[in-house]
């Protein structure tokens, strides 16, 4: 009866790790170095070495990746005269892109964003929030950045920042195609080309020359 007492405590004896091998789980079941995403189901994980985020099925699988979460600079706070928020937007870099780019609330949702920054684009409904959880996370974070003028509580006028626009400084001046001022163009060569046909041809006259009202 010893014998088999004894046997059996030795059974029930937590089995130890092999020398040098070192548990890739942390207390809980979570992987080394990840956190659970907010607001998700079970098995989502974010790294924040590397900002990945990975994904899986069972306990005892191993983590897989799912992709990077871009770097969020700022949030930007659309803001009414008196200094209200009425809409919110992420300024965020891809991984490789130098100009940070501008993600809206429903592009998060949808996923788009993807397409702006360069990453594959999210599928299925729980990699999209557990895309879109962390892009806002990190996103409150982030310094606000204002997307237009405003007066703060001293009474002095904010201006906005150039990137904090989706008509920002650089298009409004003409430097950057946007899609404004590609219809405007388009638009412009029509009424060109309908004016030429109505009147004698000088499409490359200037306005303040003799074909005055022409539109040319």
């Amino acid at each position: 009866m010893a014998h088999q007492s004894q046997a059996s405590d030795t059974d029930a004896a937590p089995k130890r790790q092999g020398r040098g091998s070192v548990s890739n789980l942390e207390r809980g079941g979570i992987p080394a170095g990840c956190e659970p995403i907010a607001g998700m189901k079970r098995g989502w994980y974010y790294r924040s070495s590397d900002r990945m985020i990975l994904h899986r099925q069972n306990p005892e699988d191993a983590p897989l990746p799912i992709g990077v979460v871009p770097q969020v600079t700022g949030q930007i706070v659309h803001l009414t005269d008196d200094g209200q928020d009425i809409r919110t937007e992420y300024l965020v870099v891809g991984k490789r892109q130098k100009r940070p780019r501008i993600l809206t609330e429903d592009e998060l949702d949808r996923g788009t964003w993807a397409a702006k920054t360069g990453n594959r684009r999210p599928t299925g409904n729980d990699e999209r929030h557990a895309f879109a959880r962390k892009i806002r996370e990190e996103g409150d974070k982030a310094p606000e950045i204002a997307a237009r003028t405003y007066y703060n509580d001293a009474g002095d006028l904010v201006l906005p920042d150039a990137d904090a626009q989706t008509l920002g400084y650089h298009a409004q001046l003409g430097l950057v195609e946007t899609t404004d001022i590609t219809t405007g163009m388009k638009t412009a060569r029509r009424l060109l080309r309908l004016n030429g046909g109505r009147r004698h041809p000088c499409q490359h006259v200037a306005i303040d020359s003799d074909c005055r009202g022409t539109g040319k």
